[in-house]
């Protein structure tokens, strides 16, 4: 005897967004789902929410993160200059971090170093060396030579205080 609920493809599309699931076209996640069943779906998704609540995050959150970091990925593999690059839709560290992050551009390279960061903290391996990828980083970033008539450090979104440890915690 089966104990839930029938649910139509709509519903079951809301029932999915109700536990963090983005969907940027309804319709096509309807009909995707009223051809490979509900319940099969489902188990493609546990992974991805368990990780998210590794993260003490919701998944759409998560989904954000993940996404700009792609798009980071491939400009670096594309040889794009990143250190002056303006980004858009990063969603608030706040959550993570005890830091004041209200001073910090979200629009610029350095969010996205501390998103990195807060990442690594949480992966489950000793496989990566997190702090001596943080002291390389900031170690990298006080040799950056000053351009003329330019900050790069403002440009790059890096506060006053940026490279101080408390940004890193």
């Amino acid at each position: 005897m089966y104990t839930k609920p029938y649910l139509d493809v709509e519903k079951q599309v809301e029932l999915l967004q109700t536990r963090g699931l983005v969907f940027g076209d309804k319709k096509l996640a309807q009909n995707i789902l009223s051809s490979i069943n509900y319940y099969r779906f489902t188990g493609y998704d546990k992974p991805f929410i368990a990780i998210a609540q590794r993260y003490k995050i919701k998944g759409n959150i998560l989904e954000s993160y993940i996404h700009h970091i792609s798009v980071v990925r491939n400009m670096c593999a594309h040889h794009t200059r990143l250190w002056d690059r303006t980004f858009y839709g990063l969603r608030p560290l706040n959550h993570w971090h005890q830091t004041d992050l209200t001073k910090a551009d979200t629009r610029r390279l350095f969010y996205t170093l501390l998103l990195v960061y807060r990442l690594t903290q949480h992966l489950p391996c000793a496989c990566f060396d997190r702090l001596a990828w943080k002291d390389n980083l900031i170690k990298r970033l006080q040799d950056f030579q000053a351009l003329p008539n330019c900050s790069p450090f403002y440009i790059m979104g890096i506060p006053p205080n940026g490279l101080s440890t408390e940004w890193w915690v």
